[in-house]
């Protein structure tokens, strides 16, 4: 009986232990669950040594636990037991720094490039299309198709040109050059397809918008007229960047391409080696883009054979620029009054070149003694100022009277001298003397209207508001040439 008490009581410590050892086992079953549900994937895979975040993402360290509410870690002491009473003191708790986020396979792809607008009145706007675009390479058919419908044909009754239609400031705009429109009323544009572009009988009370400091007009285009416009260059331009010029060349009334590159980069201004010549005036300058660079303008020449350090460059031949239009200033007038500040300009012009053929070339001398200016010959070469066309006319009478008058003296003073009877002397003398004595009043005559050319364009070209710096600054040149004019007459006075 003693050995049988032994036995059992040996089989009940034996199942007394059995039952801590299963309790153990579940124990550790449910730690182990409880690892492997925060951290999966614990012990199985490694970071791609090529560090793609995609493939295998990086693990924290054995022991860590993301906590999603916090998306901080937290560290499970040593010493933890997950069966300790209730009451017993929690886990010390200890913050680190979040983990980084994971990454996906597209985070490292190039950023999608963007083209942010500029400021109100200075190129594109929020208002404009969309400033992100995929810029794309045309070939020349795929530009010419793109750009065509909205180049322009401008004729004037004093000359032809180009012009296109652009998106700028919210709205549709009609481009060209200022010097384009001097030509006066009535003026024709019209698209390719031969739309009419602008009605003769709305030109006169159109808004023109003109470019204070350069050689630009825009007019807004209703948007019940249907056609596309371009759109302007907006970033960094580079040297060599090829370009294409489509206009009006030679004024032939057809769409020219003329293909080149940019070979001068300014804040105002490009310089082209494409070879556009008049008629060009006003033509869009496009990128492969179809963007605008700007507006084909002027041509220089500077030709001088004393000048070594220029002669066999290209500085010494033709040089072709056109102007920018990103950072203009736009002054609105009426379409009259822009033509009474520019026909005004352009008789000036007409005025002072007539003024150096007169006083200093023979195109209007017949001899010694006469010089021809007349009013009434000359009148059709002024538009707004005819009297300008009368100063010279005066000046040019005023002078032939004196000229002739002293010739006369002359004449009988000589012939006085080859008088061979003592009255024939006193004759040729006494009429020289009495021609002689009209002189001082036909050279204060002359005198007089020479003044005239001076005095009065002066309060006209002063007094006017001239709306632009530009316009300011060609009046302003005419001043001080013909300031210049009366200080030279003066001195020979």
């Amino acid at each position: 009986m003693g050995i049988m008490k032994n036995v059992i009581g040996d089989a009940g410590t034996v199942e007394k232990m059995t039952m801590k050892r299963l309790l153990a086992f579940y124990a550790l079953l449910i730690l182990a669950v409880g690892v492997w549900a925060a951290d999966p994937y614990a012990g199985i895979a490694t970071p791609d040594p090529l560090g793609d975040p995609g493939k295998n993402p990086a693990k924290p360290p054995p022991g860590f636990v993301l906590d999603p509410p916090t998306n901080k870690v937290k560290l499970i002491p040593v010493d933890y037991d997950p069966f300790a009473p209730t009451n017993a003191p929690g886990p010390r708790w200890e913050d680190t720094k979040p983990l980084p986020a994971e990454k996906k396979p597209w985070d490292n792809l190039p950023d999608a490039p963007t083209n942010v607008p500029v400021a109100p009145g200075k190129g594109m706007t929020l208002l404009d299309e969309p400033a992100e675009k995929t810029r794309v390479a045309y070939t020349p058919i795929q530009l010419f198709a793109k750009v065509s419908p909205s180049l322009v044909i401008i004729s004037t009754p004093k000359g032809v040109g180009s012009g296109f239609i652009v998106f700028m400031d919210g709205k549709k705009y009609l481009i060209t050059n200022e010097h384009l429109m001097r030509g006066g009323y009535p003026v024709s544009a019209k698209l390719l397809n031969g739309s009419e572009l602008l009605k003769k009988c709305e030109i006169t009370s159109a808004m023109l918008e003109v470019a204070d400091d350069r050689d630009l007009v825009r007019i807004e285009i209703d948007n019940s007229i249907v056609c596309p416009a371009l759109q302007l260059f907006i970033g960094d331009l580079g040297i060599n960047t090829p370009i294409n010029i489509y206009g009006n060349s030679d004024g032939a009334g057809v769409a020219t391409s003329l293909s080149g590159k940019v070979i001068g980069i300014g804040p105002d201004q490009i310089e082209v080696d494409a070879t556009f010549i008049p008629g060009n005036s006003g033509s869009p300058i496009i990128d492969s883009s179809g963007d605008v660079l700007g507006v084909a303008t002027f041509l220089t020449l500077y030709n001088d054979p004393k000048d070594w350090a220029k002669k066999g460059t290209r500085f010494n031949d033709v040089r072709r620029f056109g102007v920018r239009i990103t950072n203009s200033k736009w002054v609105s007038m009426t379409f009259r009054d822009y033509l009474v500040r520019a026909e005004t300009l352009l008789d000036m012009d007409t005025y002072c070149c007539d003024l150096v053929d007169l006083f200093y070339t023979f195109k209007y001398r017949i001899n010694d003694y006469q010089y021809v200016y007349d009013y009434n010959s000359n009148l059709w070469k002024y538009r707004k100022q005819k009297e300008l066309c009368r100063f010279l006319s005066d000046a040019a009478k005023t002078y032939s009277e004196w000229c002739c008058i002293s010739g006369w003296a002359a004449y009988y003073k000589n012939m006085s001298l080859k008088a061979k009877t003592r009255q024939e002397t006193e004759d040729f003398n006494r009429r020289s003397y009495q021609i002689h004595a009209l002189i001082p009043a036909a050279f204060e005559k002359y005198k007089k209207a020479c003044k005239q050319i001076y005095l009065k364009p002066e309060p006209m070209l002063i007094n006017t508001d001239w709306k632009t710096k530009k316009l300011l600054e060609e009046a302003t040149r005419w001043y001080e040439l013909l300031k210049r004019f009366n200080q030279v007459l003066e001195s020979n006075f």
